[in-house]
């Protein structure tokens, strides 16, 4: 009986796991290179820290690259606090975006990044990223691959207004694409 009860429950863990995952989700855009970034900091501190040989201009690089790396690690536990706190402010444009299928069904992954503001075009804050696919004008397309949007939001006091603003966007795109493209293509 047990036995029965574990397998049971095991089976529906899975079950619950192949489904989210079936979904569109909303993603850390930094996600996909944390744990390379993670281990090259590691590696660039040990390397600092036991090489002698190091002259001062090649310490120097190392002290930048560390930087470079701390500064992404940053970025991206900001990010997971950032919408962290968006899902308990605004639970339900959170899950609508968590959850955007385009006009066909298929599920859409939101990508997002904050960012320093120096890293966006001047004068904008925040900046959503999708392309129509060529082979397909109702699947959106970004950086991070087919069926996926990008979203940019510069660091600072209104970042989570600009994501809501941002959030718009991909909540009209993602389902309707290809006709916006027709239309802003004609106009």
């Amino acid at each position: 009986m047990l036995t029965t009860m574990k397998n049971y429950a095991l089976t529906s863990l899975l079950c619950l796991l192949v489904i989210k995952s079936s979904f569109g989700a909303i993603k850390n855009g930094y996600e996909r290179e944390i744990t390379s970034a993670r281990r090259s900091l590691t590696a660039l501190y040990s390397l600092l820290s036991s090489s002698k040989t190091l002259t001062a201009s090649q310490q120097l690089v190392l002290k930048i690259k560390i930087d470079q790396h701390v500064d992404f690690i940053s970025n991206y536990q900001l990010t997971a606090q950032l919408l962290e706190q968006f899902g308990l402010i605004a639970p339900g444009l959170y899950n609508e975006i968590d959850s955007i299928k385009d006009k066909t069904g298929r599920t859409v992954d939101v990508y997002v990044k904050f960012v320093h503001a120096n890293l966006l075009p001047q004068p904008l804050s925040a900046l959503t990223r999708v392309e129509q696919h060529e082979a397909d004008e109702n699947c959106s397309l970004s950086e991070y691959g087919i069926n996926t949007v990008s979203i940019s939001v510069a660091i600072e006091k209104k970042s989570l207004r600009f994501l809501a603003h941002e959030f718009g966007h991909v909540k009209y795109l993602v389902p309707n694409i290809s006709g916006y493209l027709k239309y802003f293509i004609s106009y």
